[in-house]
């Protein structure tokens, strides 16, 4: 019986083909969330490859639980560990549906932290760092949200502080785009 093609149960995949996968080096093994990739048929990958060319496809993961958080710490492990056009990993929270959001993204290997409102569809920079982040890696991020007011983590670090009062409360979940290879693990609220 094949863990790696379930969903877990208290998920739902808005967009993107996650997967339980399982990872020894996980922070608390075997089990992870994340986008396989490779799993996809070549053809697909190679669809999705020339398509990025032209429009960027962001991959989400919402938790089930329908609570709309409005102040909170979230965090979790993340490991980046493939895609044509890098890895990225994002938390993302305030979540009302697809196209409005808060997400806290990490890119490697571009290698920034950055934390971005998902508004009619549109993603807009709110603010981002430079943060030294390897393939094959797990790292965590944390946001904390009180109100307009956002900070952000890495491994336990204060990486930045940011302001925006757009959205008010939403629901969780996890983010990539294209083609990334991601895991994510030990995700708590």
């Amino acid at each position: 019986h094949d863990r790696g093609y379930l969903m877990p149960q208290d998920w739902t995949a808005v967009s993107g083909n996650w997967k339980v996968l399982i990872d020894l080096d996980a922070p608390s093994e075997p089990n992870t969330l994340g986008l396989p990739g490779y799993g996809l048929p070549r053809t697909k990958q190679v669809m999705l490859w020339i398509d990025s060319f032209f429009s960027t496809h962001y991959l989400l993961a919402i938790s089930n639980d329908t609570t709309e958080y409005s102040d909170f710490s979230y965090e979790a492990a993340f490991k980046p560990w493939g895609g044509a056009w890098g890895s990225y990993a994002g938390l993302v929270f305030r979540y009302t549906d697809p196209q409005n959001y808060y997400v806290l993204a990490a890119a490697c290997p571009k290698d920034y932290l950055a934390l971005y409102r998902m508004s009619g569809g549109q993603l807009n920079l709110i603010k981002e760092v430079p943060a030294t982040l390897e393939h094959g890696r797990w790292y965590t991020f944390k946001i904390d949200a009180r109100g307009g007011h956002f900070t952000a983590y890495l491994d336990g670090k204060q990486m930045f502080e940011a302001h925006d009062g757009t959205i008010a409360k939403g629901r969780i979940g996890v983010w990539s785009q294209n083609d990334s290879r991601v895991s994510f693990d030990n995700l708590t609220l």
